[in-house]
């Protein structure tokens, strides 16, 4: 039942990937309906307080990638034949809109899992150790962005009275690098122990 409901979550989020990744990439009114109906869905499902979570977690990332496309239409960087703001609209806002959306549509297929029933459920060790790893750098990514958000704020050209677009990009996009990096550490320290402990007291059949 356990791992039904896990092949029905990555299935259903395979499917979502596919659907507004692939072929409806470039219907920015499809990908707006999506990210209204994910949104409602979360909202039923994890209630306001998580899904608010969830927006902090993404806020960086599409802070940054919003920035990037507003400064490539200030510049003016586009096809010769076509306005700045048009094209770049055409292309980055479906794209905004589906990060937005995918993250959000993973953790509402994530909350159908049952994650200790899955956990006790399954006897491959190597399994296991995936779902142990997979919730550590869940919990380490929530955990570890308001540590970021502090530790920047003690940074002296960070308290300056006068912050302007380019501190708000810089600071979203150091959020968006140490918050990966981070995560990143955590998979590779806490990967190394597990694997110890794998080797140390489980013998292979």
């Amino acid at each position: 039942m356990h791992k039904a409901r896990l092949a029905l979550a990555i299935a259903g989020f395979a499917a979502h990937s596919l659907i507004f990744g692939i072929f409806l990439l470039h219907q920015i009114a499809v990908q707006g309906v999506a990210l209204a109906v994910i949104l409602a869905l979360c909202l039923l499902k994890l209630g306001w307080r998580k899904t608010l979570k969830q927006f902090k977690l993404i806020a960086p990332f599409a802070i940054s990638l919003f920035v990037v496309y507003t400064i490539l239409i200030l510049l003016g960087f586009a096809p010769a034949d076509q306005p700045a703001l048009s094209y770049w609209l055409a292309y980055g806002l479906p794209r905004l809109l589906l990060l937005i959306s995918s993250l959000l549509a993973f953790r509402w297929f994530v909350s159908f899992v049952d994650y200790e029933g899955l956990l006790k459920s399954t006897s491959n060790i190597h399994l296991q150790k995936y779902l142990i790893l997979g919730k550590i750098l869940y919990q380490a990514a929530f955990q570890s962005l308001p540590q970021i958000r502090y530790w920047q704020e003690m940074i002296p050209s960070t308290q300056m009275p006068s912050r302007g677009l380019k501190y708000r990009f810089n600071r979203a996009l150091a959020s968006s690098l140490a918050l990966v990096l981070i995560v990143m550490e955590q998979a590779e320290s806490k990967g190394e122990l597990i694997d110890n402990r794998i080797q140390t007291c489980h013998k292979e059949e």
